[in-house]
C-alpha cells in the first residue's frame, strides 16, 4: 500500500502513518531490516502531510532509533525527517495571510 497507494496523504492518515511507523522502528531488528528494505520510508517525505508535527514525529522516531541500529532505516528516517521539515516550513513560509493573525 505504501508503495503504490496515493500521490498525497491526507493529515490524518500521515499521522496514524507515523504512529505506526514510530512502533515498528522500535519493534524487532528483523522488522526493522524488512522495513528498510523497499525504501518506501525515504518517499513518504514527498506524500505525508506537511506539518511542523509530522516533521516533529519523524525526527523524534529517528532519535529514538539507536546509532548502532538500522543502518538503512536510519538513513530513510533521516531524508524523511529532513523532507519533512522543510515542506513545512514551505508551507508555514507561503501560507496566504489575511488580516491580523488569521490565516486564509
Amino acid at each position: 500500500m505504501l508503495a503504490q497507494g496515493p500521490e498525497r496523504f491526507s493529515e490524518p492518515f500521515s499521522v496514524a502513518l507515523l504512529d505506526w511507523l514510530a512502533v515498528v522502528s522500535r519493534s524487532s531488528e528483523s522488522l526493522r531490516k524488512e522495513l528498510g528494505k523497499g525504501w518506501v520510508v525515504e518517499r513518504l517525505g514527498e506524500r505525508l502531510w506537511p506539518s511542523e508535527n509530522a516533521a516533529a514525529s519523524a525526527a523524534a522516531i529517528l532519535a529514538r532509533l539507536s546509532e548502532e541500529e538500522g543502518g538503512r532505516l536510519r538513513n530513510q528516517l533521516t531524508t524523511l525527517a529532513e523532507t519533512l521539515k522543510l515542506r513545512a516550513g514551505m508551507r508555514r513560509d507561503f501560507e496566504i495571510r489575511t488580516g491580523e493573525g488569521v490565516q486564509a
